[in-house]
């Protein structure tokens, strides 16, 4: 193999400093690094990246049987340099130095695989989150298309209109309040002038067991029921516009407290508690 890419030496440093690389490939490598400062360099860069995550993790022991390979491995360390050194005898005064330079290599060599390991670990679950993240944004994700029962659950349906066409908009005819609180509510007279839509801007949950009945005067000045309202917020009721109401005239509404259900009389049966004139347009 030609070790003259920089990318190719980077990613091997990589690959040596995680433990990804084993067998001949790494005794190679290993002699690169013994020869070539430039491989050196790079070995050192991918130690000092993954350095933090070892002194950035709790320190976990290793089971007994690593334990005792890693003591036995560097028992075997000094024996096994004695053996090529003469075997002339060494004092004390000699043999001190020499073990104080070596125990720095033994610590440094542990905390070497350490680090490997540890690096290697959080590659892992890095890749196990990912998965993870990507498996719940595919349940979590929303169909693109609305339902295909969603006109149908449109009681104001307007007809689809080009981009560069102009949307009407429902007309607001009138308000209505209940006296001494904020529940109201906002009668809306579709574009094609054939609904009526009712909506309420508040709760009220204190009508008891009785109805807003919501009226309109005919030409006439009778009253004439129009719809039960809804008592919760941003409810709405959606009528047809009774024969009869011309909204390009004054209109007035009204609305009362009646029994459940309504007037059984077709008439208010109680005292009006609020009322509005639509003026028509200029």
């Amino acid at each position: 193999m030609i070790y003259d890419h920089p990318e190719l030496i980077d990613r091997l440093a990589a690959q040596y400093v995680l433990g990804a690389l084993r067998g001949p490939a790494r005794a190679r490598f290993e002699r690169l690094i013994a020869t070539r400062p430039d491989v050196r360099r790079r070995v050192g860069v991918w130690e000092s990246r993954f350095a933090p995550i070892a002194y950035g993790l709790p320190a976990v022991s290793p089971p007994a049987a690593l334990r005792a390979a890693l003591i036995a491995e560097t028992r075997r360390q000094p024996s096994s340099s004695s053996s090529s050194l003469p075997t002339s005898p060494i004092s004390p005064d000699t043999a001190a130095p020499a073990q104080r330079q070596t125990r720095p290599l033994r610590r440094r060599a542990v905390w070497f695989r350490r680090v490997r390991f540890l690096a290697a670990a959080c590659a892992c679950g890095l890749l196990i989150v990912g998965g993870l993240i990507e498996l719940a944004g595919a349940r979590l994700s929303f169909p693109a298309q609305p339902p295909a029962d969603r006109a149908d659950r449109t009681e104001l349906a307007e007809p689809e209109l080009g981009d560069d066409e102009l949307r009407p908009l429902p007309v607001l005819l009138a308000r209505l309040g209940m006296p001494g609180s904020r529940m109201g509510w906002m009668i809306s007279l579709s574009p094609d002038h054939r609904k009526l839509a009712i909506t309420a801007s508040d709760d009220y949950l204190s009508t008891g067991r009785a109805s807003v009945q919501l009226w309109w005067l005919a030409d006439d000045g009778a009253p004439r029921p129009l719809a039960i309202l809804g008592t919760e917020r941003d409810s709405t009721v959606v009528v047809d516009v009774p024969q009869g109401l011309d909204a390009s005239r004054t209109v007035v509404f009204a609305i009362t407290l009646e029994p459940p259900g309504g007037s059984p009389t077709g008439k208010p049966t109680r005292p009006v508690l609020d009322r509005a004139d639509r003026p028509p347009p200029i």
